[in-house]
């Protein structure tokens, strides 16, 4: 249940349709992870506002603990979320170029030596 719906075998489809009949509180968890997953991949920033607001109510109606603490929390850092969608700038990339900008740049004379050793 950690991969994509798309990339499910027949097998583990099989169980996840088990899984849905057996146990529907683990499976409303599943669900929601992928609606949640889904709305982060979207390319337009909108669209993502739109299936994250969708995730919030399903998420705070769920009856399960952790969602509605992650959607109050997502719901706290949305501008900043929606930003990196709109942005395509992850941490990766932040992080990369604080990197290099640290190689260009004698670490001494920025009084950074101990935060940006290679």
């Amino acid at each position: 249940m950690g991969k994509a719906t798309e990339h499910l075998t027949a097998t583990q489809l099989e169980r996840l349709e088990m899984i849905s009949k057996n146990t529907p509180k683990l499976f409303r968890g599943y669900t929601l992870k992928e609606q949640l997953r889904l709305a982060l991949k979207m390319p337009d920033k909108d669209e993502a506002k739109q299936e994250l607001d969708v995730f919030f109510w399903r998420a705070t109606h769920s009856r399960i603990p952790v969602f509605k603490e992650l959607a109050y929390k997502i719901r706290r850092h949305e501008e900043h979320i929606l930003n990196t969608i709109e942005t395509k700038l992850s941490n990766a990339r932040v992080e990369s170029i604080t990197k290099s900008s640290c190689l260009f740049v004698r670490p001494t004379a920025l009084g950074i030596s101990k935060i940006c050793r290679i």
